[in-house]
């Protein structure tokens, strides 16, 4: 978690995870799902909506550059869900979860919104 939370725009994957955590994928994977309450991938996206919605709402960057910011150096995947999509289905948040204010749990319009404030 350390290491994820020290640099949530790096571009993440299991078997560099696990490699660090000198653990196999599987059993990393496991682990982290059972402690977490979710996997790997799915904290890490949820890490990094985070925050870009704290920088949209605390800086005057426009929605594009707080991307930049917050993404991965590599395009994603094109089958993988999109930030908008995923931004709607943020968590109410919980000990495992990144801490999102309840006015940014809306979708990215409601974000938008809130930038010119």
């Amino acid at each position: 978690m350390t290491t994820i939370h020290a640099n949530p725009a790096h571009r993440w994957t299991i078997a560099g995870l696990a490699q660090r955590s000198n653990l196999s994928r599987s059993a990393f994977a496991d682990r982290f799902t059972r402690r977490v309450g979710e996997a790997p991938a799915t904290y890490i996206a949820q890490l990094r909506l985070a925050n870009a919605a704290s920088l949209l709402l605390e800086t005057r960057e426009p929605v594009n550059v707080v991307a930049t910011m917050v993404a991965t150096s590599r395009k994603q995947p094109s089958a993988a869900p999109s930030a908008s999509a995923t931004a709607c289905r943020l968590p109410d948040g919980g000990a495992s979860t990144p801490a999102v204010p309840s006015r940014v749990r809306r979708c990215p319009q409601k974000l938008r919104s809130h930038q010119d404030k």
